[in-house]
């Protein structure tokens, strides 16, 4: 795509690199679609595709924000809702801050409460807050098997932030909400990541609807988000009706942008659901099993327990605002909308109109059909999603599209119903089927008290050391270097024994000795079924066609070793609370012994679980499990009976005791057939107290390497083009190792002792905490969930994360292209289930990229950083989680979030040629927080860049913004004002001075110094220097006009002044005269408001003759050395033509679709011709 420029003076607005403030004449249009269809960038760390369909550009002021769709290809989640332009597709267009609650609301302000953002003087005392910011009673109980005293806890003072997310213009994050301590209703926002550098303010309103957030970026513009979205949470359980969690608002919409000129871009919505809208129907499962009791166990004070509790919960929407339009100085989009058949808005098309026609210069449909299309309502809510079939660009009568964009999906399997169970730990669809929601799982280590007697017992694992992996950066051992404990903590159980399950988790689950194993769901991933719905391909305007193909994304475990291959093999004749457990699972099942297997040992867990308040004896029951060899009729012939010595007539099982494990050696079994029963009494299989369950597994023996484990979510495998096909590797140096590193582990249990008041008659609470003799008891429980305890995604979003990627490029050149890219990595760390995981900002950075032709290294790019914590700006946070609703006992953690900065620290370069090499280093210098001002806010940015390469040949570059004024020479007193001024209104990144250096020797300088103007600060002088000679002011910026437009500039070399006419609403100059001055202008000042009046109506060609008429006329009036060259417009199209200072014109002809056809000169001969030829 080509685009022509037609450049007045100098070059551009200045950004990091200073260049002279330039007038800037608007570009013809680009020509559509023709590179639009590029290679698709990759996010090579997560391994989710970038892919992205620009629509539009919105220009005003210098500023610029593109409108377009975007595709998250990590594969569709059972539960996600389609968007209002289809499921998996976002609409960039304004922007959003959401919040996730964490304990109360933090804007709550209802009576005896105090969310977070109102206790802004406790911030620094959180870590030691005590139990007093909960509110507790104690609550009479009946008898018999419930508790008399229930000691029920509400917090009171909210001390845990909750966690903001933006996302507008580029700019995307986290942050925390923190109170003003002088006014009630003020606050200001927490950067978690500091690397944006937004300034963040807050104003609380009267109600839900009226709370502003106004965020500055470090250019100076303002964004502000003030449509309020508000919601309702409820949720009951199957025997109780929906209760309110109370309103509360979800999200800020961007309702308005203000550029440094004041001018605005504005969001205006509607309200698209105005009697609100549901959220399907969810259901989570709780399930308590009690494991033991206190060493004085009382029967009337135990609770009666629900053993499986199922719970629902939906979201209404009050408000579902919907944008309308957005509108800015020189023009508007029009977003009309329908409704989807689930419920909700879809976006049908986007009229552009420019500020001057009725008619829209172009407008974007887009076509949809439905995933599982329903046609009742109530059943699409929960099935149907809206799919994107294509969008279409029309031209300005909209009678005619170039052809579109089209979309298809995989479709090979259906979605099942958004509150649906069929789904794998990650939420994406799997091949589930069962009726439960609680994962199935496996249990090495119950009892924490008993952890040294089961660790004792564990077998010594060969773990692999770094030199038994090929070229592998990874060191394992038995203590993870992940985890925040060191091997001395976790050997004191006093130092250690709250966090011990923490390191339980990490230990192999295949393990010899103690295991339980609980049935449930299935929640493995399945790429057959996770790709559902999932974009498949692209078909271009231009004919061409990317097709995507995805795989699983996969993770290295923390420890890979060599692994046993634990067969289960399905015998299930067992109890549940007095009905047989059979299923699909007989009492017995066969396996075979030959050459090609080797088994070592059969072994078996027995679960049992009573509510008899008494031990349980054994003495009649003869519980066994079975092994006969089969001979060749069929026949059984008993080999052993397995048992177990507490199962001898008299023994007792003790009350404090979950399960038992038994094995028995295969290994000198000979080969044949053999079967194993369950040999169950009907005593046992009948009693209503009981709940007992066994596994029968068979270990075989293998010398196999867990290298690769599938986890939930899609990564790119392959890209297919007409141009080329790329293929994506995220294993280690083509093995089977994975580099993937998975952020945080999903875990569905909790363990936990939860103590009982046991007290009749009840009691204040203050009398129960002043009272040392009440008498108490205690149970331990074990807590299973539908719902994972920990986020089953990292703190970015990220299910896994890989440390290294290799794309190569196969094209119809036969060249073998490569780019190998090295990435920070590393797991989270888990803390506790309430506490949030820590994780590091480093993740996702590159390390290394390097870039083959042929199998050999042509260029490889390395990068060093720091990350480190801003001590000024640690945040407390403490939060409060009940343990079980029936007893007092809770869990109060307190926590620190530390605000990490991430800094470059260097960068090297290194071209690699047949005989020779040439290295490049960069290193940057930063400056400390706190060095010149207590809120100085560069310390992010470069203050030195020094580049040293082969030849010895060292560059520096020196940066100096308005906040390192005082350090600069020859600056006046009115330009640091002026510089206090950039400050106050958060230009912070606007570079005053920029200095070179050749070995230490200083080459130039480039110097800007501003003004205050119309209440606008503008440029002044631009100033240059060589070496050590002083500053020279090559530019001089006269007059600006109250839109902050150059209106006169002063080249003090030649003492030549030129002069702007600015028109169209002063959206485009439309005049540049040479050798002019404003005070002339006053002389001519009625042709020059000639040609300003006639570029502010309505545009027409008839119309655009008449400018040009009156820029020819002031031609004619000028004196004899100044010299003018005029311009029109098609405004938001580009330049329509050119008058030059001999009074010729050139002209840009566009078609119906406003891209430039062809441009002729004054005779109307054709100078250049665009056709725009399409496929098929």
């Amino acid at each position: 795509m080509k685009k022509i420029f037609i450049i007045i003076f100098l070059v551009s607005q200045f950004s990091v690199a200073q260049k002279t403030p330039e007038v800037k004449f608007m570009a013809s249009p680009t020509v559509a679609g023709l590179v639009q269809y590029a290679d698709t960038p990759v996010g090579h760390y997560t391994g989710v595709p970038n892919i992205s369909i620009p629509l539009y550009s919105i220009e005003s002021g210098g500023y610029h924000l593109p409108i377009s769709l975007s595709y998250h290809a990590s594969g569709i989640k059972v539960s996600q809702e389609a968007s209002w332009v289809g499921l998996g597709w976002s609409l960039n267009a304004g922007g959003v801050i959401s919040r996730q609650i964490r304990g109360l609301d933090d804007l709550n302000t209802s009576a005896g409460t105090s969310g977070y953002f109102s206790i802004p003087e406790k911030y620094g005392s959180l870590q030691s807050m005590e139990e007093n910011f909960l509110e507790c009673s104690v609550q009479g109980g009946g008898g018999g098997t419930t508790p008399t005293g229930i000691v029920s806890c509400q917090i009171k003072t909210d001390g845990e932030p909750d966690l903001f997310y933006y996302n507008f213009a580029g700019y995307s994050g986290k942050f925390i909400l923190q109170g003003d301590v002088n006014d009630f209703n003020k606050g200001k926002g927490v950067l978690l990541d500091e690397d944006n550098n937004l300034k963040i303010d807050f104003s609380r309103g009267a109600n839900l609807n009226s709370h502003l957030f106004i965020i500055t970026d470090p250019k100076g513009i303002k964004y502000e988000f003030s449509v309020n979205e508000t919601s309702e949470g409820f949720s009951r359980s199957p025997t109780s009706s929906f209760s309110s969690s109370g309103i509360s608002t979800d999200s800020w919409l961007l309702k308005k942008i203000t550029l440094n000129n004041q001018e605005e871009i504005n969001f205006i919505y509607q309200t698209g659901m105005p009697t609100g809208s549901t959220s399907p129907t969810f259901k989570s499962s709780t399930q308590n099993i009690r494991i033991s009791s206190g060493v004085t166990p009382l029967p009337a004070c135990e609770p009666n327990v629900l053993r499986d509790i199922e719970s629902l919960s939906y979201t209404f929407n009050w408000y579902k605002y919907v944008l309308k339009e957005v509108n800015w100085k020189g023009g508007k989009l029009d977003f009309k909308i329908s409704q989807k058949i689930e419920g909700g808005p879809k976006l049908d098309q986007i009229d552009i109109y420019n500020q001057f026609e009725q008619a829209p210069l172009k407008t974007y449909k887009f076509t949809y059909d439905y995933f599982n299309k329903e046609t009742v309502t109530s059943q699409a809510k929960i099935n149907s999603r809206l799919k994107l079939m294509s969008v279409k660009e029309y031209n300005s009568i909209n009678s005619k599209h170039i052809p579109p964009y089209e979309f298809t999906y995989f479709e090979e399997k259906s979605l099942p119903y958004k509150d649906s169970n069929y789904h794998d730990h990650w939420g994406y669809f799997n091949l589930n089927r069962t009726a439960t929601r609680i994962p199935k799982m496996d249990l090495s280590v119950i009892n924490p008290d008993e952890f040294y007697h089961f660790y004792s017992k564990l077998p010594r694992y060969k773990y692999i050391s770094s030199n038994e992996l090929p070229d592998t950066d990874f060191v394992y051992d038995i203590y993870d270097s992940e985890l925040p404990y060191t091997q001395t903590q976790l050997e004191n159980q006093s130092e250690a024994n709250l966090e011990i399950m923490q390191f339980i988790e990490y230990l192999e689950d295949r393990k010899e000795g103690l295991n339980l194993s609980f049935g449930g769901a299935d929640r493995d991933p399945s790429l057959e079924y996770a790709k559902t719905a999932t974009l498949k391909s692209i078909k271009y305007p231009t004919g061409g066609i990317t097709n995507y193909e995805y795989e699983l994304n996969t993770y290295l475990p923390s420890k890979p070793m060599f692994i046993y291959d634990n067969r289960y093999i399905g015998v299930d004749n067992f109890i549940q609370y007095g009905q047989p457990v059979t299923g699909s699972n007989p009492n017995n099942v066969n396996f075979e012994i030959n050459s090609s297997v080797n088994l070592s040992e059969i072994f078996y867990d027995i679960s049992r679980e009573t509510w008899d308040k008494t031990s349980l004896g054994y003495a009649s029951w003869q519980l066994s499990l079975n092994l006969y060899k089969i001979d060749q009729s069929g026949g059984e012939n008993l080999i052993t009976r397995l048992s177990h010595i507490d199962f001898q007539a008299g023994t007792v099982w003790q009350e404090n005791e979950l399960y038992k494990r038994f094995s028995y050696d295969l290994s000198n079994l000979e080969k044949g057939s053999y079967r194993v029963r369950w040999v169950v009494p009907q005593a046992l299989l009948s009693e209503p107290l009981i709940d007992m369950r066994g596994n029968v597994y068979i270990r075989e023996n293998s010398n196999r390497i867990e290298t690769s484990v599938a986890a939930g979510g899609l990564r790119i495998k392959r890209i297919i083009s007409n141009k080329n096909t790329r293929e994506f590797d995220y294993n280690l140096n083509n093995s089977e190792y994975s580099t993937g590193k998975l952020m945080s582990r999903p875990n569905y249990f909790n363990y936990f002792t939860a103590e009982l008041l046991c007290t009749k008659p009840p009691i204040s609470y203050d009398q129960f905490k002043n009272n040392t003799a009440l008498y108490s008891t205690s149970y331990t429980y074990l807590q299973r969930k539908s719902k994972s305890y920990y986020s089953t995604s990292g703190m970015n979003g990220n299910i896994v994360g890989y440390s290294k990627v290799i794309e190569k490029v196969i094209s119809a050149q036969e060249k073998n292209i490569e780019t190998e890219y090295n990435f920070y990595n590393k797991s989270e760390i888990q803390i506790g289930f309430t506490v949030p995981n820590v994780g590091t900002f480093l993740n996702g950075k590159p390390k290394s990229t390097k870039f083959f032709l042929n199998n050999k290294l042509i260029e490889k790019n390395s990068y060093n950083y720091s990350a480190s914590y801003n001590p000024d700006k640690i945040i407390f946070a403490v939060n409060y989680a009940p343990l079980l609703s029936f007893s007092y006992s809770s869990a109060i953690n307190r926590y620190s979030i530390n605000l990490e900065r991430v800094r470059l620290e260097n960068e090297s370069n290194i071209k690699y040629y047949e005989n020779d090499s040439i290295v490049s280093r960069t290193d940057y210098e930063y400056g400390p927080i706190s060095e010149f001002s207590p809120n100085y806010k560069m310390y992010h940015l470069p203050r030195n860049s020094t580049t040293t390469s082969s030849h010895d040949k060292i560059l520096k570059t020196a940066y100096y913004y308005p906040e390192d004024i005082e350090q600069l020479s020859g600056v006046s007193n009115y330009e640091k004002q002026i510089a206090q001024s950039l400050i106050d209104n958060y230009r912070i990144h606007e570079p005053m001075r920029t200095e070179k250096y050749v070995n230490n020797s200083i080459v130039s300088t480039v110097h800007l110094s501003y003004k205050n103007e119309n209440g606008l600060i503008v440029p002044q002088f631009f100033k240059t220097s060589s070496g050590n000679t002083s500053l020279e002011t090559k530019v001089e910026y006269l007059k600006h006009d109250d839109q902050g437009n150059i209106l006169e500039v002063l080249n003090p070399e030649s003492n030549i002044h030129t002069y702007y006419i600015w028109g169209y609403n002063k959206n485009y100059p439309v005049a540049k005269i040479d050798n002019f001055s404003s005070e002339q202008a006053l002389n001519l000042e009625s042709y020059i408001n000639t040609i300003i009046d006639r570029t502010n109506n309505l545009w027409t060609e008839n119309k655009e003759n008449s400018i040009n008429d009156a820029l020819l006329d002031l031609q004619t009036h000028l004196p004899e050395n100044s010299f003018l060259t005029g311009y029109t417009y098609k405004p938001l199209v580009g330049i329509s033509s050119v008058i030059n200072p001999n009074g010729n014109k050139v002209t840009y002809h566009y078609d119906k679709f406003n891209r430039l056809e062809f441009i002729t000169d004054q005779d109307g001969h054709v100078l250049s011709k665009n056709e725009y030829q399409y496929k098929n």
